[in-house]
Formats: structure tokens, C-alpha cells, sequence
């Protein structure tokens, strides 16, 4: 099999002016990317991104636009109906040639000007190559959960995932079990906001 250049992706942003229209740095509405699983899967990170993204959309503070790592199409643009009724209310950019959009993930936020990059996913995914990524001019987000029973894997005593978490600007976590196994394993205190649940759909079994 024959893999693709690493700069095989290389979207002209012209191609994408009427789409994405110019924006001025940490001027409102905030422009934030999310990272995470494709919000067109219902897997527990895309539908937590699905919900998020269109909470903030509907801001009149923020713009939230979807870089879905395992999504191979084409940009789709809102509004976004799904079978079942749910609606997408943002924009959704598939990947790169490369896993978890590590080949494209400096070219958006740099050229989108996004202000707020966001993270849902687990450490050990974007490990090692994440820590060389300039995420620059975005102040960034990784919202986190616990990473395996044993806490964050730990290649050697010196080098572990938890250098992802310090990498970016604020780590979150999303369970209160995630914020104290990081704060006595790696004495790194971080906030917490739960993931939360749609009560309509996950409730409690009667007896």
C-alpha cells in the first residue's frame, strides 16, 4: 500500500472565503475549533462535541466549527440534518491524510484565526507528536477523561501523556475520579465539568 505525502491535504483557504469569512483574533463572536470524534457518529465524544458545538453556536458569543479526526469527507456546512432528527448547527471539517488530523490540525486554527482550540479525546491518541504542534494563535482547551484503570499511561518515569495535558493552556476535567487520579498522581489540579448526559435518553431502569 502506498501512503500519502504528509502535505497531501492542503486546502487553498480562498477556496473557503465565503464559508469561512474573515475573523479578527479574540474578537466576539469567539471562533472555536473542536476536536474530537466525528459529530456525525454517536460515540460518547461526538454526541458530548455534537452538543457542545451547537450550545456555543447558538451564542451570540462564540462560533464553533468541527474538526472531526475520523471523518474522510468533504467540508459540510449547516444546517446539518440527521436521520432522527438531530441538527448540526456548524460547520464540519473531515481529516487529513494522517491520524487524528495531525497533518492539518496547525493549517485550520492558524488559517481559520481560530481563537479557541478545543480538545475531546484521550492523551495517549496524539501521543508524542502532539507536544511539537504550534497551536498558536488559539488558546487551548483539552476537555479529558481518565485514561486506562492505572491513570494516564506512562511510557517511561520521565516522559508520560500527562505532558499532553501541560501542553495546552487549560486541562478540564470531565468526571471528578479524572480530576483527583491527575491531581495525586501528577499533583497537577485541574478544573472539573462533567460530561453530563441527556436525560431523555439515559435515565435510571425502575426496579
Amino acid at each position: 500500500m502506498t501512503l500519502l505525502p504528509s502535505n497531501f491535504f492542503k486546502p487553498s483557504i480562498t477556496t473557503f472565503d465565503k464559508y469561512f469569512p474573515p475573523h479578527n483574533l479574540y474578537e466576539k463572536p469567539y471562533r472555536c475549533l473542536l476536536m474530537s470524534d466525528s459529530v456525525l457518529m454517536d460515540t460518547g465524544y461526538g454526541t458530548a462535541t455534537r452538543a457542545l458545538a451547537n450550545y456555543l453556536h447558538s451564542s451570540n458569543d462564540f462560533s464553533a466549527i468541527q474538526l472531526a479526526y475520523n471523518y474522510p469527507g468533504r467540508i459540510l456546512m449547516p444546517p446539518i440534518e440527521l436521520i432522527g432528527g438531530d441538527i448540526i448547527n456548524f460547520p464540519v471539517i473531515g481529516a487529513g491524510s494522517q491520524p487524528y488530523c495531525q497533518d492539518t490540525l496547525e493549517f485550520w486554527i492558524k488559517n481559520l484565526n481560530i481563537d479557541i482550540f478545543w480538545v475531546l479525546t484521550d492523551t495517549f491518541f496524539v501521543w508524542p507528536w502532539f507536544l511539537n504542534k504550534n497551536l498558536t494563535p488559539a488558546k487551548s482547551v483539552w476537555w479529558t477523561m481518565s485514561d486506562g484503570a492505572g491513570g494516564m499511561p506512562r511510557y517511561t518515569e520521565a516522559v508520560d501523556c500527562i505532558k499532553i495535558l501541560q501542553k495546552v493552556d487549560l486541562a478540564v476535567a470531565a468526571t471528578k475520579f479524572t480530576q483527583n487520579q491527575i491531581k495525586e498522581k501528577y499533583n497537577m489540579a485541574v478544573p472539573y465539568i462533567p460530561i453530563g448526559v441527556d436525560t431523555n435518553t439515559f435515565f435510571p431502569l425502575k426496579e
